[in-house]
């Protein structure tokens, strides 16, 4: 299993820094951006509101001593 894995890893390697790199676009469409937007928006809307209940685990864990 770890020749195998040489082998393929080594590929990988080699398409990273020895072969020359290809001029790609990416094409979004308008839903998909919305989709990307509005995951950012919920994931640090989440993170904001999760900081009071940080709180009150730590003070459960001071009682819990």
């Amino acid at each position: 299993n770890s020749v195998i894995s040489v082998g393929y890893y080594y590929n990988v390697v080699r398409a990273m820094f020895l072969e020359e790199p290809g001029h790609v676009s990416l094409h979004t469409s308008r839903g998909s951006m919305a989709a990307v937007v509005i995951s950012c928006v919920g994931v640090l809307v989440a993170g904001v509101l999760s900081s009071p209940l940080l709180a009150y685990t730590e003070a459960a864990a001071y009682l819990l001593r």
